[in-house]
């Protein structure tokens, strides 16, 4: 493996994560900034701002960077929820990197899952036995919904990344029935799961109660620089009753929706759900509650009971899986395949990063 560094990013709608990593099996960490997405006309200048901060001393070999939205079979994107594109010739030409990846960042948490360690881990299901292969599927609630299922291809594992978060919304109980019938009034149109389980979904469920359940809201919207993190913040420290509400109704939806998605996949190595929401409200919710939802699937009940359930508490989970993925990944037909053993086994994420910069 050739001398020099990788770079590997975490494109979100809201913020990005930067890194260089040596390039080799178990790479160190050299430098690590955040940056506000929005905040920059293009991708190309923020890597510039970054690799200038980063002073790097070794040339840099190959990149990866998980990106919110779709990519197509040349490495082109159209993030979902920012205002421009992702194109890796382009990168290539722009960094003077000779193979830059560019992968879902669903795939990208898929693919840094086994470089985390137990304790990054909150289980809300524990299985009876654990399961050594047969997949596992991810559901990340976020900027939007996420969705993608990582397969046991015998060698190594490929993530399949899809727009799941924009199929329909099925209501699980008279709550919900009732939220689904609010909109639809409102706005009598087709309705997606990600317009509730998302950052801006809270808004709405806190809407619902507000307005048509006339539940009490101590939270001024208007006033919040950001109103999802307003009734977060409201619902955690509980002083507003509408927030609670809204987080309670929040969670019963994401345990149906989980749920839903553990029976197209059927992933034997479970379901994990990603995303800053789970990761800073898990904490704070009923498992009971959350399993009575993930498993109320009729007859097939049993078969979602025997699969793990676990929120990832590392923020820099699909930072580790780019990373994995330009130090060793392979493509695979359409797809990407990270061998046995491979980087994501081998990269830990240590406690102290190295040179950590918000920007």
């Amino acid at each position: 493996m050739e001398k020099g560094l990788i770079l590997a990013g975490d494109l979100g709608g809201t913020k990005t994560i930067l890194a260089l990593y040596q390039n080799q099996l178990g790479g160190a960490l050299v430098h690590r900034a955040t940056f506000g997405s929005r905040e920059y006309a293009s991708v190309v200048e923020m890597i510039d701002e970054f690799l200038t901060l980063a002073r790097r001393p070794e040339p840099i070999r190959r990149a990866a960077f998980g990106v919110a939205g779709p990519v197509d079979r040349s490495g082109r994107a159209r993030l979902t929820n920012l205002p421009y594109d992702i194109d890796a010739h382009r990168l290539e030409s722009a960094l003077g990197i000779a193979e830059v990846l560019v992968l879902n960042d669903l795939e990208a948490t898929a693919y840094g899952i086994p470089s985390l360690d137990r304790d990054a881990f909150l289980t809300l299901q524990e299985p009876a036995k654990e399961c050594a292969d047969g997949g596992f599927s991810i559901i990340a609630p976020g900027t939007g919904l996420g969705e993608v299922t990582a397969i046991d291809v015998g060698q190594g594992m490929s993530a399949i990344a899809g727009e799941g978060g924009h199929g329909g919304l099925a209501p699980a109980d008279l709550e919900s029935l009732a939220l689904l019938d609010f909109y639809f009034r409102v706005s009598p149109k087709r309705m997606s799961a990600e317009r509730f389980l998302s950052g801006d979904g809270l808004r709405r469920l806190h809407r619902f109660y507000s307005e048509a359940r006339g539940v009490p809201s101590s939270v001024d919207l208007e006033a919040a620089p950001d109103p999802n993190v307003a009734i977060t913040e409201a619902a955690l420290s509980e002083r507003c009753e509408a927030s609670v509400a809204a987080l309670r109704l929040f969670w019963d939806l994401l345990a149906a929706r989980a749920g839903d998605l553990a029976l197209r996949t059927l992933p034997r190595q479970g379901i994990y759900i990603a995303g800053g929401i789970a990761r800073r409200t898990a904490a704070h919710i009923d498992p009971a509650r959350f399993r009575r939802f993930f498993t109320d699937k009729g007859r097939f009940q049993r078969q979602v009971e025997a699969l793990p359930v676990r929120v990832i508490l590392r923020d820099d989970c699909p930072l580790l899986g780019a990373a994995a993925v330009a130090i060793s990944a392979i493509r695979n037909g359409e797809h990407l395949l990270l061998p046995r053993p491979n980087a994501a086994m081998m990269l830990r994420a240590h406690a102290d990063i190295a040179r950590e910069v918000t920007v």
